[in-house]
């Protein structure tokens, strides 16, 4: 199925999910409904609901172009690699270094599993390792 959006020229359907792959993959989707779950698609311009009324269909297959533009309104494409860096323990952005040093200085309740985002031994407090 993937191979054949991919080499569309448009996509017509009545599937939430192939909407925003037709979006992901840079091809105008002409949905074959009245309304969408994927409303932002249809506000850049990239998806346009038709409904069941063959005429409308007829008429948007050969009349339809999306913009040239087709911002990233599912995000940028980088949130794995983020989390990623986060559970391999790499730096995290919080804010301000002093959020990191706050956190050190948290009390913690008698046994700790997480200090700081990373995973620890059990160990009584007092004996806390950062």
């Amino acid at each position: 199925m993937m191979m054949l959006e991919q080499n569309a020229r448009l996509i017509a359907t009545d599937s939430g999910g192939v909407q925003r792959e037709a979006y992901f993959l840079g091809i105008p989707c002409l949905t074959l409904r009245d309304e969408t779950e994927w409303v932002e698609t249809v506000e850049v311009g990239w998806n346009k609901l038709v409904g069941a009324d063959p005429f409308r269909m007829i008429d948007a297959w050969f009349s339809f172009v999306p913009p040239v533009v087709r911002p990233p309104i599912f995000g940028d494409g980088t949130a794995g690699q983020r989390i990623a860096r986060i559970l391999d323990g790499g730096p995290v952005m919080l804010g301000r270094s002093e959020a990191v040093k706050s956190l050190r200085e948290v009390p913690l309740p008698g046994k700790v599993r997480h200090v700081v985002g990373r995973p620890t031994q059990d160990f009584p407090r007092g004996d806390r390792q950062v």
